[in-house]
């Protein structure tokens, strides 16, 4: 998700940032992207690769509350 950029105090903070961001975005379109594999992913110098678990239908249920 290009559009969906986190800050984190620690990455555990960063990764639940990160999920929230997601489903927002997600939860706007009906056009869900295919994701990246991660061997296509460039990262530099210090930067990590996290995955990030969503299970959208839950979210869209929860942000409704």
């Amino acid at each position: 998700m290009p559009e969906v950029k986190v800050l984190g105090i620690d990455e555990d903070d960063a990764v639940m940032k990160a999920a929230h961001a997601i489903g927002e975005a997600l939860a706007k379109t009906t056009e869900i992207p295919v994701p990246s594999a991660p061997s296509e992913i460039a990262l530099y110098g210090q930067q990590r690769l996290s995955f990030i678990v969503l299970d959208l239908d839950e979210y869209r249920k929860q942000s409704k509350k």
